[in-house]
């Protein structure tokens, strides 16, 4: 995915798997720093460091990003109704 590679550039590792935790791969809060200004101008979403803490392996920060990108692409109503028409978002 788009965020592993970020990943994976920025942590300077070759391979990130999905229960890949960031701060286990040698992450820190200059880095995480980094990567969500990577995110914010990659992306054009704005996402909180506190996200990245509470969700630090890949797979729950990435879907925690695809959660922002669709809050920004749809309004509340929307995204209320997406919900409930598939149950959850992957």
């Amino acid at each position: 995915s788009a965020i592993a590679a970020v990943w994976e550039e920025l942590l300077g590792v070759t391979r990130v798997g999905r229960r890949d935790h960031f701060f286990e791969l040698g992450g820190h809060s200059l880095l995480a720093v980094r990567m969500l200004a990577r995110i914010s101008t990659d992306f054009g979403l704005d996402i909180e460091l506190s996200t990245l803490f509470n969700h630090p392996d890949l797979d729950a920060f990435a879907r925690e990003v695809l959660l922002a990108s669709l809050a920004q692409q749809f309004d509340a109503a929307d995204l209320e109704e997406l919900i409930a028409s598939e149950g959850q978002i992957p």
